[in-house]
């Protein structure tokens, strides 16, 4: 059995490289009403965030965040493991307890249809590694958020990267 050998970062590592990625394709998107600064990536899933005051940018805003990878050890050609990085998109917009559909709702449903758009069965041509992204739906309106006045909405964007075995 071979020793695992960590070498220091020369670049962004693959995870991180995605998550740049997709926050570049989503300014590119140029979405009415969200400007690019307010897509950002955070280190923690936004669930931990629960006031509006404690979220880092204006809103409306697109907030990244990595959820962790996984690998099945039997997919992939000899030689080569293909890892699925998996990035939350959370979509905020203020929303005031507004329980219409009139207020934003419809901005709100097509910027995840935009960004959905984006990803769907995709290569990352900025990213080496990439073979295909996806999306998994996620909550559409996540009532915690709205309790405290926030529109929050997200999908669970999917990155496909084939990485040599070492």
């Amino acid at each position: 059995m071979s020793e695992a050998v960590v070498k220091s970062p020369s670049s962004n590592s693959v995870a991180m490289q995605f998550i740049l990625a997709a926050q570049s394709t989503i300014q590119g998107l140029n979405l009415d009403g969200i400007v690019d600064s307010s897509i950002v990536w955070l280190k923690i899933p936004l669930e931990r965030i629960y006031k509006r005051e404690d979220l880092p940018v204006a809103r409306p805003c697109i907030i990244l965040s990595p959820e962790g990878e996984e690998m099945d050890p039997t997919q992939g050609p000899i030689g080569y493991d293909d890892v699925v990085y998996r990035i939350l998109c959370v979509f905020c917009s203020a929303d005031n307890q507004e329980p219409t559909l009139q207020a934003n709702l419809d901005s709100h449903l097509y910027w995840i249809e935009c960004v959905a758009k984006a990803f769907r069965n995709k290569r990352v041509a900025s990213v080496s590694t990439s073979i295909i992204s996806s999306v998994k739906p996620a909550k559409v309106v996540m009532p915690e958020f709205w309790k405290q006045n926030t529109l929050a909405g997200a999908l669970m964007l999917r990155f496909t990267s084939r990485e040599p075995r070492s």
